[in-house]
């Protein structure tokens, strides 16, 4: 190892300083580090195996990542086809993905229908029900939740007809 690479105490250091802020996945926390550190295959082997070992004394974890990234993302009223994607793009182990979005529809259906609410609270038309539409399957919300989401504002948001 050169003089100017780090060694596996720095590399886990500054590792442990950064899970101390917030969750990593494996494979971002190991991007991370490479960033920090751009060298040969050399030191990329020394930071993959702390992070191994990390992981092994519980201090990363895939599976607490995935769900602390769930739950930002669920804040933000994102459905579980954009979650499921972008934990998938960060390379978060497949088990660890699906037991976090294991909700039942009804669940994302509500989480839906609530994000539309705040962005129209009153009745809409059908080409805003379309505009609507796109706009929940564009926020990851599957063509079934957006559909029930769209029935639970038409149903909370309709006024009773009366008689005339």
């Amino acid at each position: 190892m050169p003089a100017d690479d780090p060694s596996p105490t720095e590399i886990s250091a500054f590792a442990m300083q950064l899970l101390s802020r917030r969750e990593y996945g494996a494979h971002e926390l190991v991007q991370r580090l490479v960033r920090k550190w751009p060298a040969g295959e050399g030191l990329a082997g020394v930071i993959e195996e702390c992070v191994r070992d990390l992981a092994e004394q519980g201090l990363q974890s895939d599976q607490r990542f995935a769900e602390s990234f769930v739950r930002s993302r669920m804040a933000r009223s994102q459905g579980p086809l954009k979650i499921k994607a972008e934990l998938q793009r960060r390379r978060v182990d497949e088990a660890a993905v699906r037991g976090v979005l294991e909700e039942d529809e009804s669940f994302w259906a509500r989480l839906a229908a609530e994000w539309l609410e705040r962005q129209n609270p009153g009745t809409f038309d059908r080409a805003e029900r379309a505009r609507f539409y796109r706009r929940l399957r564009n926020r990851g919300f599957s063509h079934g939740q957006a559909m029930s989401a769209l029935d639970l504002q038409s149903r909370s948001g309709s006024e009773p007809d009366g008689c005339d």
